[in-house]
């Protein structure tokens, strides 16, 4: 059993081109990062599995793919309580959370900010149903809107920008906005209709859109934005503020610290039908209920500090 950092690494990522993206790089990858081993991983979950398994034998893992890798690697080790460090190769669609935590987008380079950057706590959020089955997540979880657009690109056959941006006007065009129960904090729920609902525990999501401009992956709390419903005209006017950060001027838009929220679909003839979702990246359907609590440093990950509103950008 080695010792030695251990990159897990998605062939897939990136539309598929990280392999070649990794060996065209991997000397100076070596040069900065220095020994380590790699490890390809072969199916969705499989970045999780190696992470339980290499939590405690290792100082260090890598997760080399996009949100979704740095995310079942994260996983991996709050579910085993590793105590690994964890560190971040972006080579995915969005890299959002790398994005936040300063990591070049470069593998070089980043390889370079892992060996002089250090580990700092990281919050993860953790979601379970009325069924009791749960997970945890390392950037966002989103219900309507945001997990429409992400099933009809899953369904369309890939993760790529091409990909999310023909879903992304198809759904924004015929996607209805639904009634859930939410409850913040302490609150009590209560029935709201969504057009979105994003809990995020960094700055953005969705390949680069910066939903939560002063969420800190660190502070112990969620970064919880409620969309209401918005006409086509208010709905653009929502996205031209989005690309300045100004989107909480809307009055529809709601922006809440929470370090819990219970969200609920409401009954309609057949029962309480299922929560669609989107974790990560990855699509996910809920039991009638879902509690989004926060889990305070549960991993700790090689990242910038966060930055002050208004003054710092992303690497």
């Amino acid at each position: 059993m080695s010792g030695l950092p251990l990159v897990i690494a998605n062939p897939k990522a990136g539309g598929g081109t990280s392999r070649d993206r990794w060996w065209a790089a991997s000397e100076q990858v070596t040069e900065r990062l220095g020994p380590h081993e790699l490890a390809w991983t072969e199916a969705p979950g499989h970045a999780e599995r190696i992470a339980r398994a290499e939590g405690d034998s290792r100082s260090l893992l890598i997760a080399y793919g996009g949100d979704g890798t740095a995310s079942e690697v994260a996983r991996g080790l709050a579910v085993s309580k590793g105590s690994a460090e964890m560190g971040l190769l972006p080579s995915g669609t969005g890299n959002d959370f790398a994005a936040v935590s300063g990591v070049p987008a470069r593998l070089p380079e980043a390889a370079r900010f892992l060996s002089r950057t250090p580990a700092r706590a990281t919050d993860l959020g953790h979601i379970e149903d009325a069924a009791g089955v749960s997970r945890f997540f390392l950037n966002s979880f989103s219900l309507g809107l945001a997990a429409s657009v992400a099933e009809r690109a899953a369904a369309g056959g890939g993760l790529g920008r091409a990909t999310y941006a023909a879903a992304a006007a198809r759904e924004v065009v015929a996607f209805q906005p639904v009634p859930l129960r939410v409850g913040l904090n302490e609150h009590p729920a209560r029935p709201r209709t969504l057009l979105n609902l994003t809990i995020l525990n960094s700055r953005r999501f969705g390949a680069g859109i910066p939903l939560a401009p002063s969420a800190d992956p660190g502070d112990g709390e969620l970064d919880a934005v409620l969309i209401g419903p918005l006409g086509p005209l208010a709905l653009m006017d929502a996205v031209f503020r989005l690309t300045r950060e100004a989107h909480f001027g809307r009055r529809e838009i709601e922006h809440h610290r929470i370090t819990r929220v219970t969200i609920g679909s409401l009954p309609d003839a057949g029962g309480a039908p299922e929560l669609l979702s989107e974790v990560d990246g990855d699509v996910v359907r809920w039991r009638e209920t879902v509690t989004v609590s926060v889990a305070p440093g549960a991993v700790r990950i090689r990242r910038a500090p966060p930055r002050r509103p208004g003054r710092d950008s992303d690497a």
